[in-house]
């Protein structure tokens, strides 16, 4: 019985002293992840019993953290749910058809009456309570899309931990806000003229935070670097604020990667249609669809200080052509933040620097003579080399690496686990239900379900156990690495391609000239097992 754990790795378990014969006929030990029951109260009932008022350990439990200072506040915690309380209530009424500039008076007062934890003789609390329902009632009809991005990527994660149990979920109430932001606009204090921004767009951006933070977006300066994960995040909600609509605005995006099938799932401006393209060029194509009047222009040229000079279009002059301009970066490694910070800081730029890593992820804005800049302070060394450097435009010693570590453990880890799961499924449940099972996991796409198919039927065909066939693999395997893929890549980018801008590949990478693999034998598809030998 294990009595105490310390790790995953280290534990204490009740039984035998090591140094007598039953405990050295112990082989192994296996771990089990003990399922743990949760129990909730329904919304309902903690509303109506105010059960998230007081204060304590009971009463903070039934709140998930998310921020330090806020989280553990009874007045704003009051204050937030008798304000949606009031709002559940005035959209019954109404049926959901709300019509007429929104009273916040008539407002508070209905959230006021659901309130039993903040007393009338406790005058600042009351104010301080008063002022926070407020701004929930001046702004309960408008939307802000960043706002509503992570309040839906917070309920798709718990829907998922829901269906999976095998995370755990967010326990009762999870309250977040920004309502800082109402200190600095006031919704209603000027009209509004649609002519000058999106009228679809701004509506609900005009309700939240006024007419004038329409505005500043629709004719905002943004110069996006990177069009990833991040990147795509960021133009949806661009373009659904409709920012760079005006005129005056524009919106530039540059990436040299291009599209792989593996992006899809994460990069959701994206579609199988634009496999092999640039991801500046197809984001550029999601945004016209999303909004076309946004002003995008697309590029595939290096940020970086080998384009400082002559007319390329991230020289030194661009960095200075508009004061007002922001930048938005979404890159995967430091030298180029570091780099693009250093424009910003030199030319007065505001910056907004974003990253992820794993389940890990970290933003930071950066504003001109009000704050450290991004190489203020200095993060560690980093230990991963981004993915498409290692498959494009590898020129580091480190790179070849890194690169021979991940093919080493697709080919002798996950191919070979694959492979032994599936042929556990077909001997004791048949093709079909290897069948279901591979359909499962990519999620019904026809096409990632073939390359599947073809992939685990090659590895199942192999014998590792058998000298001939295992050194024909190994040939196989050098020959798609080394000549064929190559190949591909020098006949996709030959020593004199270019990009739209007029830049060249191999300055973007600074490595030698791509070479397919020549020895001294043939890398043929090998059937002779003379020529193995």
């Amino acid at each position: 019985r294990v009595v105490r754990v310390y790790g995953p790795l280290r534990f204490v378990v009740e039984g035998p002293r090591r140094d007598t014969d039953a405990a050295k006929n112990v082989e192994a030990v296996v771990r089990v992840k003990v399922p743990e029951h949760m129990p909730f109260h329904s919304l309902r009932e903690l509303l109506e019993k105010q059960y998230f008022g007081g204060e304590g350990k009971e009463v903070d439990n039934l709140f998930a953290i998310s921020d330090l200072e806020k989280s553990f506040d009874v007045v704003r915690r009051d204050a937030l749910l008798c304000g949606f309380r009031a709002l559940s209530e005035e959209e019954e009424k109404e049926k959901h058809n709300v019509t007429g500039p929104p009273q916040a008076s008539d407002f508070v007062d209905r959230a006021r009456a659901f309130s039993r934890r903040v007393p009338v003789d406790d005058v600042a609390a009351l104010k301080r309570w008063r002022k926070i329902v407020r701004g929930f009632a001046a702004t309960r009809r408008g939307n802000v899309v960043p706002v509503q991005c992570f309040a839906a990527a917070v309920a798709a994660q718990e829907v998922l931990k829901a269906a999976s149990g095998l995370y755990r979920p967010l326990h009762q109430i999870f309250l977040w806000d920004c309502d800082e932001l109402l200190d600095l606009v006031s919704p209603t204090e000027e009209t509004w003229d649609e002519s000058k921004t999106d009228a679809n767009a701004a509506r609900g951006l005009v309700a939240a935070l006024g007419p004038r933070a329409a505005r500043v977006l629709a004719s905002a300066s943004i110069f996006l670097v990177g069009a990833g994960a991040i990147g795509c995040e960021h133009l949806k909600n661009l373009a659904a604020m409709g920012a760079c609509t005006d005129a005056s605005a524009s919106l530039v995006v540059t990436d040299m990667d291009t599209i792989e099938r593996s992006n899809l799932s994460r990069q959701l401006l994206f579609r199988d249609c634009d496999v092999g393209d640039f991801k500046s060029a197809a984001a550029q194509r999601a945004v016209h669809t999303l909004r076309p009047g946004v002003r995008i222009a697309a590029h595939a040229a290096r940020v970086g200080e080998e384009e400082e000079v002559g007319d390329r279009p991230f020289a030194h002059g661009f960095w200075g052509m508009d004061p007002d301009r922001l930048v938005l970066t979404a890159l995967d490694n430091v030298d180029a933040r570091l780099y693009i910070d250093s424009k910003c800081v030199e030319h007065g730029l505001g910056m907004v620097d974003s990253g992820t890593l794993g389940a890990r992820g970290n933003v930071q804005a950066v504003v001109p003579r009000h704050g450290e800049s991004y190489g203020s302070s200095v993060d560690p060394p980093e230990t991963a080399v981004p993915v498409c450097t290692l498959k494009h435009f590898p020129y580091k010693p480190e790179h070849a690496v890194e690169w021979g570590r991940d093919l080493f453990g697709g080919a002798f880890g996950t191919q070979v686990q694959r492979a032994r799961g599936v042929k556990e499924v077909l001997v004791n449940g048949g093709p079909q239900a290897a069948v279901d099972m591979l359909w499962q996991r990519v999620g019904g796409d026809m096409d990632a379900a073939l390359e599947v198919v073809a992939d685990v039927a090659q590895d199942l065909a192999v014998d590792p156990t058998d000298q001939e066939e295992a050194l024909a693999w190994a040939v196989d395997t050098a020959r798609h690495h080394f000549q064929e893929e190559v190949q591909e890549l020098i006949h996709k980018y030959p020593e004199d391609h270019e990009d739209e801008d007029g830049v060249s590949l191999l300055q973007c990478a600074p490595s030698h000239s791509a070479r397919p693999f020549s020895p001294s034998f043939p890398l043929a598809r090998v059937a002779d097992p003379l020529l193995v030998r």
